[in-house]
């Protein structure tokens, strides 16, 4: 589970054209953000992902643990987690947390899981400039949709693949 942002003005960074020619693609100075929560399993996502306009603050975040993650996590399950403030919630439900670093992105799967949206989310408004709320929401949920139970497995092993993760967290291999 974790939290990650879209914006209506992103485009590809690369493209083509001809030589000696700009790449123009309509674009806004300034955009809006728009903030997704998504938590993932190894068969698929845990639900479909929650869009807010807000920021993802410690009051925002307990509610979206609160109401929308917190009925899911089955007794026995293990939940990786990278923020304290709603552990309580999380292990009242039997689940066991494992804690990921602070602000390391090489252990959390669900970071790849955002890459690929972000990635479908560019593609899809590459050469629009109007984005509604309606049509960012319908991209990230088209594109959350796309990730296959194959992918997800792959981000899995490739997260938990790596040394550091063999090294720190030898008890769950």
């Amino acid at each position: 589970m974790n939290e990650s942002f879209v914006y209506d003005n992103e485009a590809p960074t690369y493209g083509r054209s001809f030589e000696g020619q700009r790449i123009l693609r309509p674009r806004k100075r300034h955009g809006e953000s728009w903030t997704f929560f998504l938590a993932i399993l190894l068969n698929g996502l845990v639900h479909n992902p929650l869009i807010s306009t807000e920021n993802a603050r410690e009051e925002n975040f307990l509610d979206y643990v609160r109401n929308t993650l917190v009925p899911h996590p089955q007794e026995g399950e293990v939940v990786l987690w990278d923020r304290f403030e709603a552990m309580v919630l999380i292990v009242s439900k039997g689940a066991r947390i494992i804690f990921l670093p602070p602000q390391v992105k090489f252990f959390n799967p669900v970071k790849l899981v955002f890459g690929t949206v972000k990635l479908t989310f560019e593609i899809h408004t590459n050469y629009t400039i109007a984005r509604t709320e309606v049509e960012v929401r319908s991209i990230v949920k088209e594109s959350c949709d796309k990730i296959t139970e194959t992918a997800i497995e792959g981000y899995f092993r490739e997260r938990g693949g790596g040394r550091e993760f063999k090294r720190l967290y030898s008890d769950l291999l």
